[in-house]
């Protein structure tokens, strides 16, 4: 459906190539998003497919400029990370974008590829811009390469990268790029994940590493921050990046993480229903905000509730027990 509604979209509109992009990418959110609402359907099932559809928009997009670009010419590869790598997308999130060139050779050549890649997403125009991209997650954060080389990642996973990092490409998963060299890319991430101790040492990174995250989350009368907050969203991702390394278990998905783990350790079923109740909350939060927005406020409350079918004393007391639940399994492995 993508491919085909796109060749129509450059053969009807006049509009420059950025602004067809983006307000290709436009239609399909409103039709997404109304689809969801609309739909008759079990709640998380339908909170899935959601999910899935707004990740496969963002793959599309992503291949489609790689392909324009030249990119598929050079041996190079591009994994999402994040809520794109789960392919658990949802509406205002950020794409977590990595790259790699396996040859010197064509490093600068790629590098000034993906440079315009980049531009052509993150620019304003009159239709918007397409994606905000965080780079964050790639070796050296924000001041490292745009684009290193296979042998540099290959250096800096074995000697420098860090407890945090392997957390993070759990949730790695190719999006586009040349087929053996994302075979060799990828036993890589698995060695990286896998071959290095897992124990108390890093037990107890994770758990302070958690603590960090909820210092920065927003606060206030009547502010609640179901994604940093205490029993918040990162709460279920921490715990799950955590036990998928401990397991052993290649699974860039955090619902399907859960789902599997759930085998290994059934106290995880309580945790993972609160984890979904809060990507529900989130969800509703952000159609009715039209932003990505993780923060409710009091004002918030009594919209998002009637949003997902609950009065307003139900709901608060729901979104309460269900981040204490999910604090107190997170505690129960992590601390």
């Amino acid at each position: 459906d993508f491919e085909k509604e796109f060749q129509k979209y450059r053969e009807t509109l006049n509009l420059s190539p950025e602004n067809l992009y983006r307000r290709f990418k436009t239609v399909w959110e409103v039709r997404i998003g109304l689809v969801y609402l609309l739909k008759e359907e079990e709640k998380y099932k339908k909170l899935k497919k959601l999910f899935l559809s707004l990740s496969s928009l963002a793959d599309f997009i992503l291949i489609k400029l790689w392909n324009d670009l030249g990119l598929n010419k050079n041996e190079a590869l591009l994994y999402s990370l994040g809520k794109l790598g789960s392919r658990e997308l949802n509406f205002g999130s950020d794409l977590d974008l990595v790259f790699s060139v396996r040859n010197l050779e064509e490093k600068q050549e790629v590098y000034d590829k993906v440079k315009n890649l980049v531009r052509f997403i993150t620019a304003h125009t009159s239709e918007g811009y397409l994606y905000s991209v965080d780079f964050r997650l790639r070796p050296m954060g924000t001041k490292g390469e745009l684009v290193p080389t296979y042998d540099f990642y290959k250096k800096y996973f074995k000697r420098k990268a860090r407890t945090w990092e392997r957390l993070a490409w759990t949730r790695a998963r190719f999006t586009v790029g040349e087929k053996s060299f994302h075979k060799e890319f990828e036993r890589l991430i698995e060695e990286f994940l896998f071959d290095a101790p897992w124990g108390e040492k890093e037990k107890r990174e994770v758990y302070e590493m958690r603590l960090k995250l909820q210092d920065v989350s927003k606060k206030g009368k009547g502010i609640i921050d179901i994604k940093l907050g205490e029993g918040g969203i990162v709460d279920g991702e921490f715990l799950i990046q955590y036990l998928l390394i401990k397991e052993k278990i290649r699974e860039a998905s955090m619902i399907g993480g859960f789902e599997k783990l759930i085998d290994y350790y059934p106290e995880l079923k309580t945790a993972y229903e609160s984890f979904m109740f809060l990507r529900l909350v989130e969800t509703h939060l952000r159609l009715m905000k039209e932003r990505g927005t993780s923060v409710l406020t009091e004002q918030d409350i009594p919209k998002v509730a009637t949003s997902i079918g609950m009065d307003e004393e139900r709901f608060r007391k729901e979104l309460k027990k269900r981040m204490e639940k999910l604090r107190d399994t997170f505690n129960k492995f992590l601390r």
